[in-house]
């Protein structure tokens, strides 16, 4: 049976939300049906022919059948329960879900309406395995290293500049610790959790490692990738893109589950 075309919608079109739009539109995955962002000219310029404005509040007025998010934090909180009402949602920023009460009322949200929240694995293999293992998992820990400039600190900032519960580290790094979100979200919870994050000024590159043990089982995953853009690595435009063209069902053949 032939799957029914659908239609998205973009907010934020920086390095992650640019990458999937070429990628959906290569592989004439779905429509494109907006772009919100700030920079309207700029974006109409790169994708001409696919409507663009700047304002937030218009988002709800568009049918689509899935909106996907790659701005910011307070975006992700201005827009997840009026998109919810009408579809499907598929943020990059995770930090803003450290919050339980934003959390609960989106959880509310995507129940009462049946529609769905997904959760990308992001820059970071594992995920799957945690939110898989999540009654035998007893600790997960992940440390990330950046250059101080990609973590918004002085230049001459050295080594560890948080360690402790995830929760507190979403709220004093929101644009560096969207990893820790999702495993914390997806796994053993924020508080429960453990985020370590470390500026190394000899570096130009971005470093993640988690560590994760429980019940008979351990594993260690460390990836290192090269910054091309304020704060995400090379793989994680790829990642997020290909994310996408697998909810749009636009890998035939054997794919991943």
């Amino acid at each position: 049976m032939e799957q029914q075309r659908k239609k998205i919608g973009l907010i934020g079109c920086g390095t992650i939300g640019s990458r999937i739009v070429k990628r959906v539109t290569e592989a004439d995955a779905a429509d494109i049906g907006f772009i919100c962002v700030r920079n309207v000219e700029r974006v109409k310029d790169l994708f001409p022919g696919i409507p663009v404005f700047s304002d937030l509040s218009e988002v709800k007025n568009h049918d689509v059948d899935l909106v996907i998010e790659a701005a910011t934090a307070e975006v992700v909180r201005e827009v997840a329960m009026d998109i919810l009402a009408k579809c499907d949602f598929l943020p990059f920023t995770m930090t803003g879900f450290a919050d339980e009460e934003f959390l609960n009322q989106v959880k509310k949200q995507s129940e009462e309406y049946g529609n769905r929240i997904y959760i990308a694995h992001g820059a970071v293999l594992g995920l799957d395995g945690v939110a898989d293992g999540q009654r035998v998992i007893e600790e997960v820990t992940i440390i990330t290293t950046k250059p101080p400039k990609n973590l918004d600190v002085s230049e001459d900032t050295s080594g560890v500049i948080y360690e402790g519960p995830t929760r507190p580290a979403c709220k004093d790094f929101a644009r560096n610790v969207n990893i820790h979100a999702a495993f914390a979200l997806m796994g053993i919870g924020f508080d429960k959790m453990r985020s370590v994050v470390i500026s190394d000024p000899t570096s130009k590159k971005m470093k993640t490692e988690v560590n994760v043990r429980g019940e008979g089982l351990e594993w260690n995953i460390n990836i290192t990738s090269t910054p091309v853009g304020a704060v995400s690595g090379n793989y994680m435009p790829e990642s997020a893109a290909s994310t996408v063209l697998r909810l749009l069902g636009a890998n035939a053949g054997i794919t991943l589950a």
